[in-house]
C-alpha cells in the first residue's frame, strides 16, 4: 500500500480517503461501516434499490390487469372483444416493463 497525494491509502489502484473517528479521533477508512479502534457508527450510506417511476409500474400493473380481464371476457363468450383487450393489455404490460427497465433512475 502507497500514500496517495492527498494523504490517503492506495489500494489495488483506487484512492480510499481517510477520516477521522468521532468518537476516538483515530483515522479510519471513508468506506468503513463503523471504527475499527472503538466500533462507533460511521457515516451511514443509503442506497437505492429501485427508483423506476410510478407510471411505469402502473402501466406493468394496467397492463396485467388488461391480459387477464380480456381472457375472462373471451371466456364470457365476447371472443374477438376479448382477443382485442388481451393484445391491448399485453402491448400495455410491455411498454410497462420496457420502460421501466429503460427509464429506472
Amino acid at each position: 500500500m502507497d500514500k496517495a497525494a492527498h494523504g490517503g491509502v492506495q489500494q489495488k489502484g483506487k484512492a480510499m480517503g481517510l477520516t477521522n473517528c468521532p468518537a476516538c479521533k483515530k483515522q479510519v477508512s471513508d468506506q468503513a461501516a463503523a471504527c475499527p479502534g472503538c466500533g462507533h457508527p460511521m457515516a451511514s450510506r443509503t442506497q437505492t434499490i429501485e427508483q423506476t417511476g410510478l407510471g411505469w409500474k402502473l402501466a406493468d400493473a394496467g397492463g396485467g390487469i388488461g391480459v387477464i380481464l380480456g381472457l375472462l371476457v373471451a371466456i364470457g363468450g365476447h371472443g374477438v372483444l376479448g382477443v382485442w383487450m388481451m393484445v391491448l393489455g399485453l402491448l400495455v404490460w410491455l411498454a410497462g416493463r420496457v420502460g421501466g427497465w429503460l427509464y429506472h433512475g
